[in-house]
């Protein structure tokens, strides 16, 4: 415990050297966040429940929760469902632990970083870094929704909030999937995913995975056929 944070460690951590990295780097980075000191880290992103940097020299970034009653998970659930994805074979960060404060007010998740850009930050034209040569987008997509199949129908566990922001294009190519703090685990077959309770009585309906990946195709077909140089294959 660190300053009024308990440490969680992932399934993945499985050296005693690693776990005392990880310790080190979780009270380093604990320390930085609570002095407001994270001045010295690469930011990554912001989002509307928290905020993602990567640590100087290290492939490690830090998923900051800074208002976890938004979050459907708390960082020790989105471990876990982590956990069984990364062990599924599903392309996602490689997880490493959970720090959060005893008051709950403020999480912290540490993975290991993906060398890559969000769909989002390539269709906004936000990246800076050019996409892989040869990059195919009906191929991209191909992969992304069979790796979503494999999450629905083999590890029963559906995102919920797969938006382009939540899908990475690694230096492969590759598909990477992000953020679970929506996530499910599917128990029952007459159990619908996308039905969240909000308050007592009342439910909200999620859009579905596959919903939202053929949204950002078409978005991503539509974007990457206006460039009219590069080397994007359609």
């Amino acid at each position: 415990m660190y300053q009024g944070f308990e440490i969680k460690y992932s399934d993945r951590i499985t050296e005693d050297k690693e776990r005392q990295d990880i310790e080190v780097k979780a009270e380093r980075l604990i320390n930085k966040y609570m002095e407001k000191l994270l001045k010295g880290n690469e930011h990554l992103g912001t989002g509307l429940k928290a905020e993602v940097f990567s640590l100087v020299e290290s492939s490690i970034c830090v998923k900051i929760i800074v208002k976890p009653d938004l979050c459907f998970n708390n960082v020790e659930q989105e471990l876990k469902l982590m956990d069984k994805l990364y062990a599924g074979g599903i392309n996602i960060p490689r997880p490493l632990g959970a720090a959060y404060s005893i008051d709950h007010k403020v999480s912290l998740l540490f993975m290991e970083r993906v060398n890559g850009s969000s769909v989002e930050d390539f269709l906004l034209d936000k990246n800076l870094t050019e996409l892989p040569q040869g990059f195919e987008v009906e191929k991209f997509f191909a992969s992304l929704q069979k790796q979503v199949n494999k999450m629905h129908e083999v590890l029963g566990i559906h995102h919920r909030d797969l938006h382009a922001g939540n899908v990475m294009i690694d230096v492969d190519g590759q598909p990477w999937i992000i953020d679970f703090d929506k996530s499910t685990e599917h128990y029952f077959a007459n159990e619908d995913p996308y039905i969240q309770a909000t308050i007592p009585g009342h439910y909200e309906k999620l859009p579905q995975d596959n919903h939202l990946i053929k949204e950002m195709k078409k978005d991503a077909i539509k974007h990457f056929s206006k460039e009219k140089e590069g080397n994007i294959n359609v």
